[in-house]
């Protein structure tokens, strides 16, 4: 009789074939089916009460705050499903050599201290934008934006000025996470306390560019059931 294939190597199946084993082969499909056979089984990496602290591994190692969930996490640092589901392998097999040597503690604490917080241009051109979104300063937000049908709502209104100063103090101390760069260097993901969603800026033409849809469609949403 066949010996039973370890944890290991049914992940690895599993995500270097993902269409063998769900219908469409999406990272969510596979996220699921692992996180299904974990919960089913007694002894893989992710079974029982590891399952919660893998999930706050994965939002400690790549700089989100622990209430976000595992599958949003790997969907915002990579750009496709192929992305997603290698770095979901990766980083299971990871949490599963740190627990061969650490307590959860430690590997959590590991996580911290191995979570690289460093700034770059990207960053500093975000933290322009944020000012200025406070501000509603029309010109700046332009100049930092893709162009959007709807970007004129970033600039509708601003705050008091008093208030807009305690604002801005503020998001100067936050800080700013790159949680994706692609391999060109030319596109990433920031994500900060500000906003529900992490941004994408691309460098084109020599300038760094933040493509604002998701803030756009937040706050035309906004509008509407204010209008309503």
């Amino acid at each position: 009789m066949k010996k039973d294939i370890s944890f290991k190597e049914l992940l690895n199946h599993v995500c270097s074939r993902p269409t063998m084993w769900v219908p469409k082969g999406t990272f969510n499909e596979v996220y699921s089916l692992i996180t299904g056979y974990s919960i089913g089984k007694e002894d893989t990496p992710l079974s029982g009460d590891k399952w919660r602290i893998f999930n706050k591994y994965v939002c400690v190692k790549f700089g989100f705050p622990t209430k976000y969930v595992g599958s949003l996490v790997f969907e915002s640092c990579t750009i496709n499903d192929l992305e997603a589901i290698k770095l979901f392998e990766e980083t299971i097999n990871e949490f599963a050599e740190l627990q061969k040597e650490m307590t959860y503690e430690q590997i959590l604490d590991y996580a911290v201290l191995n979570f690289k917080q460093e700034e770059g241009e990207p960053e500093e051109k975000f933290r322009i934008f944020n000012e200025a979104l406070i501000n509603a300063d029309k010109g700046v937000i332009k100049s930092l934006i893709v162009e959007h049908e709807h970007q004129n709502i970033l600039w509708e209104s601003a705050y008091p000025e008093d208030v807009g100063k305690l604002l801005n103090q503020v998001v100067e101390d936050q800080p700013i996470k790159r949680i994706y760069e692609s391999e060109d260097k030319t596109n990433v993901k920031l994500l900060t306390a500000d906003f529900p969603f992490p941004f994408e800026m691309n460098f084109r033409d020599g300038n760094w560019l933040i493509d604002a849809s998701p803030l756009i469609n937040l706050r035309l949403i906004q509008k509407r059931k204010i209008n309503c």
